[in-house]
């Protein structure tokens, strides 16, 4: 099944523009108080491989590329770090209805030089054509005192917008995202 929130930022006693008085400020608090941190994480996130940061931690154009929006996603859930604990004190641990992965935390999933963590990413369009496609990746774990995720995401083809009913089958997946990345113990 599926599982809501995917992620969180902070949406609480936010400062943001007043649009009710120019040049003013209001503090608010809600999704359309965490969504701006969310995105821009997002744009963040997509400028890392349009510059070419990937795979080597510095910009290398010749290794730029666009990001397709299942990798984008992918950054961000694997972005994820826990919240101990809700707003009413009770302990939560990840996955959950609270706060899905975690809190967006950039630096957690994005490699630049000296990071121990590394990453691995396959952004691929159209990979899986007919049902019973599959792709096998194998993976070296060296040291098992390190946490590794992995982070599959993909982005649906477009249903027509006047049907009443949106199917999803694996021969409409457009873009598939398989992110790989050790993480670090905090």
């Amino acid at each position: 099944g599926r599982r809501k929130p995917e992620i969180f930022a902070p949406g609480l006693s936010i400062e943001s523009a007043n649009s009710s008085a120019p040049c003013d400020w209001i503090s608010k608090t809600g999704t359309s108080m965490a969504c701006p941190g969310v995105s821009a994480g997002g744009a963040l996130a997509r400028q890392y491989y349009m510059e070419g940061w990937y795979p080597s931690g510095t910009p290398v154009p010749g290794d730029a590329f666009t990001p397709s929006a299942a990798l984008i996603k992918a950054m961000l859930v694997n972005s994820g770090t826990s919240i101990e604990f809700d707003a009413m004190g009770e302990p939560d641990v990840l996955p959950s209805i609270k706060q899905g992965w975690g809190r967006i935390l950039l630096d957690d999933a994005l490699y630049f030089p000296g990071d121990d963590p590394r990453l691995w990413v396959a952004d691929v369009a159209d990979r899986f054509d007919t049902p019973g496609d599959t792709e096998v990746h194998q993976v070296l774990v060296l040291d098992g005192a390190e946490p590794l995720r992995v982070v599959l995401n993909w982005t649906d083809y477009p249903s027509n917008p006047a049907a009443s009913i949106r199917a999803r089958s694996l021969s409409a997946v457009r873009y598939s995202a398989v992110l790989l990345s050790i993480l670090g113990q905090t």
